[in-house]
């Protein structure tokens, strides 16, 4: 019986050196490779974490830079450039790049509606020069064809792309092209007839009345009106006699 049991205790190390052998020259042989493709593997999973990181930082950061450009305006001085930047800047990040691109356009095509130069003051306004005017009008024109060229045909830009196309049509009657501003609201109602009928309705009739208010209306100046019926020097006031006033004072609603 003890020689069985040696015979066993033998074999189990022959056999574990067997496999202490093998598992040597495994190591030897695959063990660099094995390693190589663990570490690399490692290395790639904290490259997908820090770039998620990064991702989410960057985001955090356009969101933030673009509602404190928002909440800093005061007036459209300078704001259609730092709008660009930022669309450039994060282009690709959410919608940051398209809201950026629609508030600088509607920055220039307001300047262009109130007649007010960029570097205006709410107590300083300047008029907008003639050649800026056409400026701006191209300016904002290009950005709304931007965030058009943008549109993915998707529901998540429908409304982005209804504010260009109606803000195009804008430009195009500003222009004096009432024929093109038509088309621009009527294609802005056909890409949110599916989802916002409402809407759809607006930029019809918005096509509608077109080129309604084309004519140019010239007010007075303040101070140089005069009055229809000039007042004539030979004429009296009306005079009443103090008898009748206690009838009148006394009538109904007096």
């Amino acid at each position: 019986m003890d020689r069985d049991r040696l015979k066993d205790v033998h074999q189990q190390e022959l056999t574990e050196s067997r496999i202490n052998e093998d598992f040597v020259l495994w190591l030897k042989t695959k063990g660099p490779s094995w390693l190589a493709i663990i570490l690399i593997a490692i290395s790639a999973y904290i490259a997908m974490m820090r770039w998620g990181e990064h991702k989410t930082r960057t985001r955090d950061l356009a969101w933030a830079e673009l509602n404190l450009t928002v909440a800093l305006a005061q007036g459209p001085q300078q704001l259609p450039s730092t709008y660009e930047d930022i669309a450039v800047t994060y282009e690709g990040i959410d919608a940051v790049a398209v809201l950026g691109r629609l508030l600088a356009a509607d920055v220039l095509l307001r300047c262009v509606q109130t007649n007010r130069a960029l570097d205006s003051s709410p107590g300083l306004p300047k008029p907008l020069l003639p050649e800026d005017r056409v400026v701006h009008l191209g300016r904002a024109d290009a950005l709304y064809g931007a965030v058009v060229q943008a549109d993915d045909a998707t529901i998540g830009t429908a409304l982005f792309t209804f504010t260009a196309l109606q803000g195009r049509g804008a430009v195009a009657e500003s222009n004096g092209e009432h024929e093109s501003a038509r088309g621009f609201h009527k294609e802005a109602a056909a890409r949110v007839a599916a989802q916002y009928p409402g809407l759809a309705a607006q930029a019809r009739r918005r096509a509608e009345t077109t080129g309604q208010y084309a004519t140019m209306i010239d007010l007075p100046a303040a101070g140089s009106s005069t009055p229809s019926t000039p007042f004539a020097p030979d004429r009296r006031p009306v005079l009443i006699e103090p008898v009748l006033l206690g009838p009148l004072l006394d009538a109904p609603g007096s």
